[in-house]
């Protein structure tokens, strides 16, 4: 699968993209939430975006709103470190097929192997 991995930290970036390429993803990365747009704007080939909840410029549920309205057909997974796993109105949180608690571990990663809506 290519997946879009946006995350404001380096080298928990470096680190996710490293799990993902052992399990045969192909990885294209972005630093933050207009850069990942802008990703996708170009990248045709991404079929996943996965995201940090808590980044500057454009947090995760900000960047999966914009890219659910762009390119519906993109499967939108995002990783946080908080208490709370998102918005409680099920309609806002309709907007991520997943979320992905920290820490992240190869076993968490396994629903990205899922298909949309399972």
């Amino acid at each position: 699968m290519r997946i879009l991995l946006v995350d404001d930290e380096p080298s928990v970036r470096a680190i996710v993209a490293e799990l993902l390429e052992l399990e045969g993803h192909a990885v294209v990365q972005a630093e933050n939430g207009p850069d990942g747009l802008a990703v996708l704007a170009t990248d045709g080939g991404v079929e996943l975006v996965l995201a940090d909840v808590g980044m500057p410029r454009m947090n995760g549920w900000a960047l999966a709103r914009e890219v659910r309205a762009r390119y519906p057909s993109v499967r939108v997974g995002l990783i946080t470190g908080y208490g709370s796993t998102g918005p409680s109105d099920p309609a806002e949180r309709a907007v991520v097929d997943f979320i992905i608690a920290k820490p992240i571990t190869d076993e968490s990663l396994q629903v990205i192997r899922r298909p949309r809506g399972a």
